[in-house]
């Protein structure tokens, strides 16, 4: 499925619209080397950044929201927290069972879904708030 960047996805806040794309870039690089039947280090390399860059990412717009004194910090931090949750727990799985084709499209659907749904909701949400304060 994959996951790709349009501009009705951005927040008007630069680093954090640059860190969605890379971050949308890594996965699909992750979901493709699994589909080509890649193993080991390339993919395990994926997976790690993968686990790096979105509590890199998380810290970022956590740092953003609280400078900004963003209402709703509190919940989008406990968001960013139970996402991290599963994602953890499916890269568990992942290094015990490998890029098993089921695995692989329960991370798709969790990151993916996830990240759409949260990207184009709630991150827009606190970009708009940004713009108009």
């Amino acid at each position: 499925m994959g996951i790709q960047w349009r501009e009705d996805l951005a927040t008007g806040i630069d680093l954090i619209d640059r860190q969605h794309q890379e971050l949308f870039r890594r996965l699909n690089l992750f979901l493709d080397a699994c589909d080509a039947g890649k193993a080991g280090e390339e993919v395990l390399g994926l997976l790690q950044f993968l686990d790096d860059y979105i509590g890199e990412h998380f810290a970022a717009e956590e740092k953003v929201q609280e400078e900004m004194s963003f209402v709703f910090r509190s919940a989008h931090r406990k968001q960013h927290q139970a996402f991290m949750q599963a994602f953890t727990e499916l890269k568990k799985k992942f290094l015990l069972q490998g890029p098993i084709p089921a695995l692989v499209d329960e991370i798709n659907r969790l990151c993916v879904g996830w990240l759409l749904d949260h990207v184009s909701e709630k991150d827009r949400m606190f970009g708009n708030v940004l713009k108009d304060a």
